[in-house]
């Protein structure tokens, strides 16, 4: 599992831009100061991932092609 206790986006992002082999690309004005806790199973695909993490972030996270867009809701 992947676990995360009051870890901003970035940080979130950066673990899942290894785990799947994607590039990220940010607006600008997406805040990092708010922290996330929560656990992921590794057998996630990252589509189920991102419906997770859009249902409880507040942020809007795309994937097209190998890219994952995050951006302002």
């Amino acid at each position: 599992e992947f676990y995360f206790k009051q870890d901003n986006i970035k940080y979130i992002t950066n673990q899942l831009e290894r785990w799947y082999d994607i590039t990220l690309e940010f607006d600008k004005n997406i805040s990092m100061q708010t922290g996330y806790t929560g656990r992921i199973k590794r057998t996630a695909t990252l589509q189920e991932v991102v419906e997770m993490l859009n249902y409880v972030m507040d942020v809007k996270m795309e994937i097209k092609g190998n890219k994952l867009f995050v951006k302002r809701k």
